[in-house]
């Protein structure tokens, strides 16, 4: 199956990012103070990351790391950026919109994100 990209993508993940918001919260997370978001991605072609990850940079991402994929016969590369915003339907949404537009200008895949809990 192909993965979704462009307005597709992003409204996936813009309902994925309202239910994932809910949960934060029910978890006891104070969404009104900032946290460190990380975002996922990935492909089999790490010169296409490489050039991904610089772009992550410039666009407000910090400690982005690369990993390969333990297993020996896995070309699989995926990447962690961190983000650090208030988490909130807006900011998840821009944040998420973003990931997918870099993703498919890179042609690779923006896979969600996470983020532990908060308290004041």
């Amino acid at each position: 199956m192909p993965r979704p990209i462009g307005k597709k993508a992003k409204e996936i993940q813009q309902y994925m990012n309202v239910r994932t918001l809910e949960l934060l919260e029910m978890t006891g997370s104070d969404t009104t103070q900032t946290h460190v978001i990380d975002n996922y991605f990935y492909d089999l072609d790490p010169t296409k990351l490489r050039a991904m990850i610089h772009a992550l940079l410039r666009n407000g991402y910090t400690n982005v790391q690369s990993h390969r994929d333990p297993d020996p016969k896995s070309k699989l590369v995926s990447v962690i950026a961190e983000y650090v915003a208030t988490p909130n339907e807006f900011n998840l949404n821009a944040m998420t919109d973003l990931g997918i537009e870099l993703a498919d200008a890179f042609g690779c895949t923006y896979d969600g994100w996470g983020t532990g809990t908060v308290r004041d």
